[in-house]
């Protein structure tokens, strides 16, 4: 069985390890030990913290294989975006000219205290095919539901872009290079140790999209192969499109209300009950505890709360009488 919960100290060896094997693209995972070292005390921090309001830090939840005791793959929330490294992006906008020609344009914009956002999504490779996505994605939603106070009331996340082998990016050799002369490999590790170097890059102007290469503008708000799963997800959960894009790989960044994302809704805190499962549901069911713990498993419901197996409530280290979430998924 697969369980999502907070990284801990003792994880810090084998996160790095899943950490060096992530994609190009994924900058929320510096290839950085020192850096990634500093992100699992900053979660250690934020977990523990009984302050409940809003901070400048992210939670970071692993995957863990509980049978192997294999990190699959990990997810993170960055509580508040922005702060001293700004977002910086591009808001697709159309300019309406003299002769009433409307003109689309890329017009650079930065967010100095944005909202809470997605982050930090990688899965192992030999997991893609096992499901372990979905957990790691939309297991996130139940800490949320619990925990709203430490949250703003919308939530973002920035898919990653299309780029070709090589890497190659026809969009970030058409505009951020002519700022910044780097490949698209090096600006991409340079962005994951230095937020702050996206100020650079940014131009002072807006940019007419017609002007670029034809595969330039295809590239606009178009996703990574490997990422079209996550942004499915998150779509299938009520998240929109934004006008907002990256400005290195023109990934698009997406958008929700808290309170109207699906799993959000449809959670439910109940009691349980160990037995034998007649009529299965499947569901996300996690505990109600800030040292969390959350699974991808079936369930039972009934009129005073739900059924599970016994090794749903181990992997959730659930004591008597306590209650749960859940929320049923497709």
């Amino acid at each position: 069985m697969i369980r999502l919960r907070p990284i801990e100290e003792k994880d810090t060896e084998r996160f790095i390890q899943l950490a060096m094997l992530g994609s190009i693209g994924v900058t929320s995972l510096p290839k950085n030990k020192v850096l990634l070292e500093e992100k699992i005390q900053n979660s250690l921090e934020i977990f523990s913290s009984g302050e409940n309001f809003v901070q400048h830090k992210t939670y970071l939840f692993i995957a863990e294989n509980l049978e192997t005791g294999q990190i699959t793959g990990t997810s993170g929330i960055l509580a508040l975006s922005g702060g001293v490294s700004s977002t910086h992006l591009y808001r697709i906008q159309e300019e309406l000219r003299g002769d009433g020609q409307k003109m689309a344009i890329l017009v650079p914009i930065h967010h100095k205290k944005g909202p809470s956002e997605l982050c930090g999504l990688f899965l192992n490779r030999s997991h893609r095919q096992s499901g372990h996505g979905k957990l790691l994605s939309i297991g996130r939603f139940l800490f949320i539901a619990q925990f709203r106070e430490r949250f703003t009331s919308h939530l973002a996340a920035m898919m990653r872009g299309h780029f070709e082998e090589g890497p190659h990016s026809p969009f970030w050799d058409s505009i951020g290079r002519k700022f910044y002369d780097v490949s698209l490999e090096k600006v991409l590790h340079e962005v994951s140790l230095d937020k702050t170097l996206t100020a650079k890059i940014l131009p002072s102007f807006p940019i007419y999209i017609h002007l670029l290469p034809h595969q330039a503008q295809e590239d606009i708000q178009t996703v990574h192969d490997h990422t079209l799963p996550a942004l499915n997800f998150l779509l299938d959960e009520g998240f929109k499109m934004t006008q907002e894009i990256d400005i290195i790989d023109a990934g698009p960044r997406i958008e929700a209300e808290v309170k109207e994302i699906r799993t959000v809704r449809n959670s439910i805190k109940t009691h349980y009950q160990i037995g034998e499962l007649k009529e299965k549901k499947n569901a996300l069911i996690s505990n109600c505890r800030l040292n969390f713990r959350a699974v991808h498993a079936h369930l039972q419901e009934k009129e005073n709360g739900i059924i599970i197996d016994s090794h749903v409530a181990d992997a959730l280290e659930l004591e008597q009488d306590e209650e749960l979430f859940y929320s049923i998924i497709n």
